[in-house]
């Protein structure tokens, strides 16, 4: 909930609080590359299919975080093709 008011309340680029925050491969500003359906756990990704795209000036973000086996996410997708 920290990394989120971060974010929302202090206006803090997402890839700046992912490089804060995260403890995995997000680390490196959030970025996961490319991701496929049927290569996430359900609800992350339902959750991140859901999301319109935006930027991480102005993130579209997953509101509550989804909770996974892997842990608490806050999901921004930046682009879809």
């Amino acid at each position: 909930m920290e990394a989120l008011a971060k974010i929302k309340e202090e206006n803090m680029r997402f890839d700046k609080v992912a490089e804060l925050y995260s403890e995995d491969k997000a680390k490196a500003g959030g970025a996961l590359g490319w991701m496929n359906r049927g290569s996430m756990v359900g609800v992350f990704q339902d959750a991140a299919f859901a999301l319109q795209p935006s930027t991480c000036d102005k993130p579209i973000l997953t509101d509550p975080p989804v909770k996974t086996k892997f842990g608490y996410h806050i999901i921004m997708v930046e682009d879809r093709k």
